[in-house]
């Protein structure tokens, strides 16, 4: 690696070392040998730049699946164009003549032009008695057809994985291909944060070469992947209570939301449970103060009756005059308030019991 000067700006310069020139000694640790002397990676930190990848399937540009992906498709290409040549050869049967006028060479001609004009691959002109026998090849259709299957369940495989289906395309599934589409998304995001995470060192040499104080930052490849916020808002709730705070930070570059900050001390699920709590308190207090003033109503207070019950002696007597004479809602409210009238008359007739005594 080397720096390089361009519009007042200084910019790495990278030249790529195939992973064929590394070796590595007794302990493992790989150096490049370059005139009889051996360069290790951890001593040459500001010469080379590496980037780990937890994989033995060799460097980026040789061993890559879009390389993979390449050949596969131009093996496929190249038999395709191979058989569609047979096809043009051998599709046409020849056009073979028998004439007994081949006597002359001009009549001959003649004839092989007018065989010609017919547009066949191959023509030929033989004596009458002449005896032809035609080859057979051993290209069979099946057989070039499996090949053709074979690439494209190769590039399937390469692009897909194929965990699940197997190496038969035809045996997949829509919910076999929305697994096979997770799992290449996971290995998106893998080797994008995988990347991100080692050129962050070198663009934080780069920023300190520019710039005199270089501010804290955060480099992510954005992969155009949605995440699940919603899963992930229920995660961080259950951390928050086990007692674990989640940086903000960490939310931030999550959410998509800068200034993010904490409420006050006291703990969140607490502060919703007490004030359930409080708010439960206050509705059994409104039902005892409604029942207390139901009980301490006296007749008068509420509605009179005295006009409408004064022929009916028992509680079903009232009841059907009342009903008789109202409707809706106040026939409801009629009925409260006689039930209120007989609780009000049990009260005082036992108020008056408690006095004469």
């Amino acid at each position: 690696m080397q720096w390089e000067s361009l519009n007042s700006k200084i910019y790495p310069k990278l030249d790529f070392i195939s992973m064929r020139y590394f070796e590595s000694d007794e302990a493992f640790m790989p150096y490049i040998e370059q005139g009889g002397n051996r360069i290790y990676l951890h001593e040459a930190n500001e010469d080379i730049y590496t980037i780990y990848h937890p994989s033995d399937a060799g460097n980026l540009i040789e061993s890559s699946l879009m390389n993979k992906i390449i050949s596969l498709a131009s093996l496929k290409h190249i038999t395709l164009q191979r058989y569609m040549s047979y096809l043009d050869s051998f599709s046409v049967p020849p056009l073979i003549i028998k004439s007994e006028a081949t006597s002359t060479q001009e009549t001959s001609n003649a004839i092989l032009q007018s065989a010609l004009n017919l547009r066949s691959n191959g023509v030929g002109l033989f004596a009458k008695d002449d005896i032809l026998e035609v080859l057979n090849g051993n290209v069979d259709k099946g057989t070039f057809l499996d090949f053709v299957r074979y690439c494209d369940e190769c590039i399937s495989k390469v692009i897909t994985s194929q965990v699940l289906a197997g190496n038969n395309v035809q045996n997949g599934t829509q919910a076999l291909g929305n697994v096979h589409e997770g799992i290449t998304k996971n290995v998106l995001e893998f080797d994008a944060g995988l990347l991100a995470e080692n050129i962050t060192p070198l663009l934080a040499k780069m920023l300190e070469y520019n710039f005199a104080h270089v501010a804290p930052f955060y480099f992510e490849i954005d992969t155009n992947t949605e995440k699940d916020e919603k899963l992930q808002a229920e995660v961080y709730n259950l951390l928050s209570n086990m007692g674990i705070k989640v940086p903000l930070k960490h939310l931030e570059n999550t959410f998509k939301i800068e200034g993010l900050e904490y409420r006050d001390n006291i703990d969140l699920p607490f502060r919703n449970m007490q004030k359930n709590r409080e708010i439960k308190d206050s509705n059994i207090n409104t039902l005892d103060s409604i029942d207390k003033l139901e009980h301490t109503l006296s007749p008068k207070d509420t509605f009179n009756l005295n006009a409408l019950l004064q022929d009916c002696k028992t509680y079903d007597e009232a009841f059907l005059k009342l009903e008789s004479m109202l409707k809706g809602n106040d026939l409801e409210l009629a009925k409260d308030e006689l039930s209120n009238y007989i609780a009000n008359a049990m009260i005082y007739g036992k108020g008056s019991v408690h006095n004469d005594l």
